[in-house]
């Protein structure tokens, strides 16, 4: 197999051996660009003249001291900062002649940016309120000990075939979905032994597979490294948009990589146990939680108030927020944030929108009045996990309906509980005046649903159905004056009596289904008809 270009950088030199005091960062070149992203230092040609740092924080937690640290260096250098999906924190627009001074100033305060970028571990998340609530297993004591190990590791520092997010979860709930991680161990028992199942494959657009294997605890650094170097050994490094641990699981299967395993730690590895981790949008715990970040961006004035506050526990979650918490005596419900987005084009050339201003507030309380999940990506590398959200979008430029105008991708069913499984591509370009009505009548329908979650209504309804059906129904929703009896048979999973109940309503709908929503969708959305 040919290698890609990176992976001839990697042969000529690799990247633990790579010294960033004797870069020039005002004249890098696609290598320099490269290397540093190992270190957590990301610059990109089209927008050579800043700089982001990617801070680690493996499991989310962060001190107040380091709160204090950043704020310092963000106040001095008026800079911004953002929470990642991952639970990380970037540090946004330093300019060249400051990115080395910031960089060793963050280093020497035992802050940590190795590996945060490119072909390497990603931070290790888990349940952000792991040992505060329903905690089986310490997952912090775990991932603290597997990234010690690999850390400053030559042989893993930026030499993996791609990026490796992982999440390992001991809880008996989580607040965030993890299915998308190309290693994912999950509470789970077999007989009367507490442990882990693991799922190997999670990317963006697809969830982590079942490999069939239960370990207890004191096995889950041995077999995170049993991955790691069959991953290492045999990933792909070809093309780079087929190096991901996906499709070395698609390639050998399951049996095969279950094989590979055994052989690496030495012993049979016994069957998958019963999932014991439930994944929920509200839970109750004594807990006060207060919650700092909109859509992932912390201000100055957030960071002032968690560091003034009388808390000493603070969490960064994979759900964007920065979390303050103390103990209660009694009973509270938490809500994670419904939101994930990406930086948007405020911080990165290569998103077409503004996210955190493009949206409109009174849309996004009704979503998040309705407990519906949103991951919204600014480009189609999908930083805004739209693919594991019960409703994802993806701002693009169309000109499908007339003038080029703003417009998005839209996903829908994303499901963690019950079978997991990626939301479904729905609509591949929507006008973005045209995506509130979508969007309303989607929760509308959801309302009337009776279902407790959009998870429960995407995977009983939504997702037995076939996109185009889905497709033509919505729009036709919003379009004809559809009653609730043909609304029950939409719950009923009855298409073809809707079908024929809206032949009465339009002759249209006599044609077959991809001809009359192309109809229907030029009808609504063509730039005419603003």
């Amino acid at each position: 197999m040919k290698l890609n270009k990176i992976e001839r950088l990697k042969k000529e030199l690799k990247p633990f051996e790579f010294n960033i005091e004797d870069i020039n960062f005002n004249n890098l070149d696609d290598r320099a660009r490269f290397y540093l992203k190992s270190y957590g230092i990301y610059n990109i040609s089209i927008n050579p003249d800043t700089f982001m740092l990617r801070l680690r924080f493996d499991t989310g937690i962060i001190s107040k001291e380091t709160l204090r640290t950043i704020y310092k260096i963000v106040k001095d250098f008026s800079l911004k900062v953002t929470i990642t999906a991952r639970a990380q924190i970037e540090i946004h627009n330093i300019l060249p002649n400051d990115i080395l001074n910031i960089y060793n100033y963050l280093k020497s305060s035992d802050i940590v940016m190795l590996q945060t970028l490119t072909d390497n571990f990603r931070a290790v998340t888990t349940e952000p309120l792991t040992n505060l609530a329903s905690t089986k297993i310490d997952t912090v004591k775990i991932i603290n000990s597997i990234t010690k190990e690999f850390i400053s590791d030559s042989d893993y520092f930026g030499m993996l075939p791609r990026k490796f997010n992982s999440s390992i979860i001991g809880t008996e709930f989580a607040t965030f979905n993890p299915w998308g991680s190309d290693l994912l161990m999950l509470l789970s028992k077999k007989e009367s032994k507490v442990g882990f199942n693991l799922y190997l494959g999670g990317k963006n657009s697809e969830v982590a597979k079942s490999i069939d294997i239960f370990i207890e605890e004191d096995m889950a650094k041995k077999l995170f490294f049993a991955v790691a170097k069959l991953y290492l050994n045999k990933g792909f490094r070809g093309s780079r948009s087929k190096c991901r641990v996906h499709f070395l699981v698609k390639e050998l299967g399951v049996k095969e990589i279950k094989k590979e395993l055994e052989s690496i730690v030495g012993d049979s590895l016994a069957t998958e146990g019963r999932l014991l981790v439930e994944f929920t949008k509200d839970i109750v715990v004594k807990l006060n939680i207060k919650s700092y970040g909109a859509y992932g961006e912390l201000s100055l004035d957030n960071l002032q108030q968690a560091i003034g506050s009388n808390r000493e526990i603070f969490r960064l979650t994979p759900n964007q927020e920065l979390l303050a918490i103390s103990n209660s005596s009694e009973n509270k419900s938490f809500n994670p944030s419904n939101i994930i987005s990406c930086v948007g084009s405020k911080y990165c050339k290569l998103s077409l929108w503004n996210i955190k201003e493009d949206i409109e507030p009174l849309l996004l309380n009704k979503l998040a009045k309705a407990s519906i999940t949103i991951g919204f990506s600014g480009c189609l590398k999908g930083c805004g996990k739209h693919h594991m959200s019960d409703i994802g979008l993806i701002g693009l430029r169309t000109n499908l309906y007339g003038k080029t105008e703003r417009a998005l991708r839209v996903y829908i069913g994303g499901v963690s509980n019950y079978n997991s499984s990626p939301a479904r591509l729905i609509y591949y370009s929507v006008p973005r005046h045209f995506i509130n009505p979508l969007l309303d009548t989607i929760i509308n329908i959801y309302n009337k649903s009776g279902y407790k979650s959009f998870e429960e209504f995407s995977y009983k309804v939504l997702n037995r159905y076939n996109i185009e059906f889905l497709q033509l129904f919505f729009i036709s929703y919003q379009l004809y004056n559809i009653s609730d009896d043909i609304l029950m048979l939409f719950f009923n999973l009855e298409d073809k009596t809707i079908l024929d109940r809206l032949i009465e309503i339009d002759s249209i709908f006599n044609n077959e289904i991809p001809n009359i929503t192309n109809t229907i969708t030029h009808i609504l959305w063509d730039s005419k008809n603003s």
